[in-house]
């Protein structure tokens, strides 16, 4: 089966069949990807490699139906999937070439700032490896940050990977699933958003998850030490209902300056991620219905084989979104002839 941008090829196939199906009748059925729009894939994949212990096998992508999806006209692919233990979504990192792109980099208060989140047992040796790779540390005093009580780790760090996303290392003492053998037990992502209504509209009433969160804003020392942001800043958060420990958070800081970043999916630093989801027409229906933006050629859905299609938008906080629906009653191979990468 193949799927883009989160399950064209089978290594994506893999990520998603390890995910569970999210609770209750929602349109979003489950996250697949975190995605990550890269400078360097080889030098990405080192740098997941080195510091974290993950490990992706680089795949060139030849379908003629991406471009499409992504509104990039004459851009070729590679693209490598990582595997992230006791979590339902994977690590997608992608390289585009042929087409012009321009880096982002954002702060932690920026609107589509994108934190992954590492849950490690030995945190030191994450500290040592990123320190040694000449990753940026983020948290000013560049050693991990005690977390409370009610966190799910002990203590954390923020730093910057190659392309400049944000990736917080946690230490934990076990994962809700089997152990891994590995250095990394679970994942997470957490995105700053602009708006907090319009984030409950998008990902609430239009993908059905459901998301919880104080109104209030409040001040946390923890946050503070560990983002760099300046002392007493107040923030507040939502978390999406869906499988695994907290695997997708959004956060706003309370008057802090933020900068709103306008990038295209290949440019490195655009944040991303993608979601399987069910009855894709009615979706995409109710999205246009509300002014969602799309960023897929047209505004059409792409179909990239009789079972798999997919559709680009864009989410108030300026995260790219990709839409896949998987289709159960596939008609016949003849299907195949009108497809974008025959």
């Amino acid at each position: 089966m193949i799927r883009l941008l989160s399950l064209i090829v089978a290594a994506v196939a893999t990520t998603a069949a390890q995910a569970a199906p999210n609770d209750g009748d929602a349109a979003a059925a489950e996250i697949l990807n975190d995605i990550h729009a890269v400078n360097n894939l080889d030098k990405t994949l080192a740098f997941y490699h080195d510091v974290f212990g993950l490990d992706g096998q680089t795949q060139p992508i030849t379908s003629r139906g991406f471009p499409a999806l992504t509104n990039s006209p004459g851009a070729r692919l590679r693209l490598a999937v990582l595997h992230l233990p006791n979590t339902s979504f994977g690590l997608q990192l992608m390289e585009f070439s042929g087409v012009e792109r321009k880096p982002g980099r954002f702060g932690v208060s920026d609107p589509g700032a994108s934190h992954l989140i590492l849950r490690v047992r030995d945190l030191n040796r994450v500290v040592d490896a990123a320190k040694k790779s000449g990753a940026e540390i983020v948290t000013p005093s560049g050693a991990p940050v005690k977390l409370p009580p009610t966190a799910v780790g002990s203590s954390a760090i923020l730093m910057r990977d190659p392309d400049g996303y944000l990736v917080e290392g946690e230490e934990v003492t076990s994962s809700n699933g089997s152990p891994s053998n590995g250095n990394v037990q679970s994942a997470g992502m957490r995105f700053a958003m602009a708006d907090r209504n319009a984030t409950l509209k998008f990902y609430g009433d239009l993908l059905g998850f459901k998301l919880a969160g104080g109104t209030e804003f409040r001040v946390n020392t923890a946050m503070t030490d560990f983002t760099g942001v300046p002392q007493g800043s107040q923030s507040r958060g939502l978390n999406v209902a869906a499988p695994g420990t907290n695997p997708l958070v959004f956060y706003e800081f309370k008057d802090l300056p933020q900068t709103r970043l306008h990038l295209h999916l290949p440019d490195p630093g655009v944040p991303a991620i993608s979601f399987r989801v069910k009855d894709l027409d009615g979706l995409v229906k109710r999205m246009r219905a509300a002014r969602v933006p799309t960023v897929s050629a047209d505004g059409k859905v792409v179909r990239f084989t009789p079972s798999a299609r997919s559709i680009l938008v864009e989410d108030p906080n300026g995260i790219k979104v990709e839409l896949y629906e998987a289709l159960e009653n596939v008609r016949n191979e003849k299907d195949l002839k009108h497809l974008p990468d025959k």
